[in-house]
């Protein structure tokens, strides 16, 4: 391409120059959203695991806080432990968005150790209570 004078060829380096320029403010703005959108979703993830408090069906009942008491939930590195307690237990295990993970049913007084990737679970047991379970 040939230019009539340097003026004019300064003028378009110019012009291609501040083109570039908004295409990467532009680019930096697209990518900063997306980081803080994913940012503002784990830290509502967490502050929602924070609050969340044990449920227990029927507090009223002495035998169901005597079932509930022997049971038992616990988050390890890698692993999540349940215990059945006294009776018979069905546990159901729910990632943090509520999806149904696995189902596990125990027999009295075992317990079973579930490989588990990191994060946050939530674990019900027979209906009687959650717990949150973290796993390292």
């Amino acid at each position: 391409m040939k230019f009539k004078n340097e003026k004019e060829q300064k003028k378009l380096c110019y012009r291609e120059k501040k083109q570039y320029k908004k295409l990467i403010l532009r680019y930096v703005a697209i990518i900063f959203a997306c980081e803080m959108k994913r940012l503002f979703i784990i830290l509502n993830l967490i502050i929602a695991a924070a609050a969340m408090q044990p449920v227990v069906a029927n507090p009223a009942s002495q035998g169901l806080e005597q079932i509930a008491s022997s049971a038992s939930v616990s988050g390890m590195a890698g692993h999540i432990r349940l215990q059945s307690g006294s009776v018979a237990a069905t546990f159901h295990i729910y990632s943090i968005t509520g999806q149904l993970l696995r189902t596990v049913h125990l027999e009295r007084d075992s317990q079973l150790t579930i490989e588990m990737p990191k994060g946050f679970y939530l674990v019900r047991y027979n209906s009687a209570w959650s717990r949150k379970v973290v796993v390292n």
